[in-house]
């Protein structure tokens, strides 16, 4: 039906409209677009080679084709606002059917504005309808685009789905910036920008902020913020990334404000986001920045200069059910989540020093080589295969087969001296720019067990919860052009019964 009356308007739309410049102007609903305004109010798409009878009040001698004064009184009734819509909608491309900012994607766009331009020009009536379709999806580049959202009548009550920076989140943006949209659904935040750090000694309060009040009281030190505090009531999917801090604050206000929230990804700033984020930036715009055009800024986080090494954080794998417990207590105000994304890596913390002092410099030998089965063996005694030595520590006497070309025996644990050559720092990408089979084979059963027992804590206290999703010390992002190490998950399906019981959780392998 949509496509008839598409038919109908847009065949006129070559022809010259009718203007009134004199006299008193009609309502908006009654403007007059097109030469003919029979062929709007028509329900029905007529053949051109057909011919009509003559209505008595219409005079048989007047061509269809001249114009006629929008005042007219024609009994047929102006098509719905509602159809008006679809036309948008079809203009643009229907890009905003199921939309979810929340769930991964490489990015999102929004279709040419000039697929509709004529539309809003047409009519202050269709200008009204079709601006609404246009601003279903709100992406903020700056700071100032709230306050010209807030400039524009209505737009409010338009926005169904909200993709945001980090530095759109930046003071002075107030913290209840969300909430002033009633109708927002989906979210995207990066809330990077969660910290700020204030100098230990100021010399005195005028120098750092000349227009703060007097009676503001600065504490030095380096301190946390919520950049958003408050959230509208109809929101079902939310994703939170890059957060230094505890997300106690931020689930809190979720579960007091959102009690329809189905969808919730957290991830962290993690040395792996922010090493990729750096290498994107010096590639000048190659393998990294179609992942991060829309996640973030595509800046270097300052807080991993100023703490290099606080990544227990986000990764460790001890006290697992401790962790769990707490995250479904904070959690247990979302009966109807769905799925939850967690961005905390359930590894045991060790194997970051490990992987960056022992396995790192063998990165470039293969996995059979003696001296990494010798490093994977000492790190799981357990294994069933005994190490293979080196020529140098065998004290048998081995017969060697008669092979002109067989190179010379390692005698070193590394390539090169460690004392001489230092360990790369954590936000190093060619840290992370390879897969360590060493790594998974020692930490890959510890992960698993501890992504296990702490699914099954947060199956239970969520009744509705489907789908479980952890942060991969293992894994690359699937959008990732390159392996990007520590920026892919662990999926978890959760099995109940008939009656709701969880019954298991099972790693789901794509």
């Amino acid at each position: 039906m949509a496509m008839a009356y598409t038919d109908t308007v847009i065949g006129q739309a070559n022809e010259a409209p009718h203007l009134i410049t004199s006299g008193p102007q009609p309502p908006p609903y009654q403007e007059c677009i097109y030469m003919d305004v029979s062929l709007m109010h028509h329900t029905t798409l007529v053949h051109p080679t057909f011919k009509l009878a003559p209505r008595r009040s219409t005079p048989t001698s007047s061509p269809v084709s001249r114009p006629m004064s929008c005042r007219s009184t024609s009994p047929f009734l102006p098509l719905p606002d509602e159809i008006f819509a679809q036309i948008a909608q079809y203009a643009l491309g229907n890009p905003f059917d199921n939309l979810d900012v929340a769930r991964p994607a490489p990015e999102y766009r929004k279709p040419a504005f000039g697929n509709m331009d004529g539309m809003t020009r047409a009519s202050r009536r269709l200008r009204a309808i079709s601006l609404p379709e246009w601003f279903r999806l709100f992406i903020v580049n700056r700071a100032d685009d709230w306050e010209r959202a807030r400039r524009l009548s209505g737009m409010h009550s338009w926005v169904r789905h909200i993709i945001c920076p980090a530095k759109a989140l930046d003071l002075p943006t107030p913290e209840d910036v969300l909430a002033r949209f009633p109708y927002l659904r989906s979210a995207s935040l990066a809330l990077s920008r969660d910290y700020h750090f204030t100098p230990i000694l100021p010399l005195s309060r005028e120098s750092l902020y000349p227009s703060a009040p007097a009676t503001l009281e600065i504490t030095p030190g380096f301190n946390y913020r919520q950049p958003v505090s408050s959230f509208p009531p109809t929101m079902t999917s939310l994703s939170v990334r890059g957060t230094h801090g505890s997300e106690t604050p931020l689930l809190r206000n979720l579960g007091l404000q959102c009690p329809d929230l189905r969808v919730l990804r957290l991830a962290k700033c993690t040395m792996f986001d922010s090493c990729t984020k750096a290498c994107g930036a010096k590639s000048n715009g190659s393998r990294h920045t179609d992942r991060y055009r829309q996640l973030g800024d595509g800046s270097d986080c300052s807080f991993w200069g100023t703490f290099p090494f606080s990544h227990d954080i986000y990764f460790g794998g001890e006290n697992v059910e401790a962790y769990a417990d707490e995250l479904a207590a904070e959690l247990a105000p979302l009966q109807n989540l769905e799925e939850v994304s967690v961005g905390v890596y359930l590894t045991p913390n060790a194997a970051l020093t490990e992987h960056r002092l022992a396995h790192y410099p063998l990165r470039h030998l293969p996995d059979d080589d003696p001296l990494i089965q010798n490093l994977i063996a000492a790190a799981s005694p357990n294994l069933s295969q005994p190490p293979i030595l080196l020529p140098s520590q065998s004290t048998a006497v081995i017969e060697q087969p008669p092979a002109p070309h067989i190179p010379p025996p390692v005698t070193t644990a590394v390539p090169w001296s460690t004392s001489q050559v230092p360990p790369p720092q954590y936000t190093d990408p060619s840290l992370w720019s390879y897969d360590c089979h060493a790594c998974r084979k020692i930490y890959t059963a510890s992960t698993t067990t501890a992504e296990h027992t702490a699914g099954l804590v947060l199956a239970s206290a969520l009744p509705r919860l489907k789908k479980i999703e952890w942060a991969s010390f293992f894994e690359s992002h699937p959008h990732a052009h390159e392996f990007e190490r520590g920026t892919g998950m662990h999926e978890w399906r959760v099995v109940r019964d008939a009656c709701g019981a969880v019954l298991d959780v099972e790693r789901v392998f794509c």
